[in-house]
């Protein structure tokens, strides 16, 4: 009888957002190809350039103040987007989505300055 040994096994979980069963591996350190949905863990993840970007999220009662250093981003490509209770951010071949607690209508503030991009944003019915 063959030994099945653990680092040769791949545990699979379910995405909270869209549940498609992905690799854990996958799921935890990519986030979610299907939904783009990012574990709150992993928020600190690496850009396109090896780089750490850290994201600082901020609930305010009608707003979410969102602020990250993204020192590799050309300010003129920029570009943010949102999905119901996501942000993505993206210039040229750089993307990060950021998930949101609440659902969030529009960006009310954007701000660029010495590769630190702060973002203000109304919540949904705020």
């Amino acid at each position: 009888m063959k030994k099945i040994s653990k680092e040769n096994m791949a545990f699979h979980y379910r995405c909270p957002e869209c549940h498609y069963l992905l690799e854990k591996d996958l799921l935890f350190g990519q986030g979610c190809p299907i939904c783009g949905w990012v574990s709150p863990l992993a928020m600190s993840k690496k850009s396109n350039a090896g780089n750490m970007i850290h994201v600082d999220v901020v609930e305010e009662e009608a707003n979410i103040r969102i602020t990250t250093e993204l020192p590799t981003v050309d300010e003129n490509n920029l570009k943010l987007d949102l999905i119901s209770n996501k942000l993505l951010i993206s210039s040229g071949g750089f993307n990060i989505i950021i998930p949101l607690r609440y659902a969030v209508e529009q960006v009310i503030e954007k701000t660029y300055r010495n590769g630190v991009l702060e973002v203000k944003l109304c919540k949904a019915g705020g």
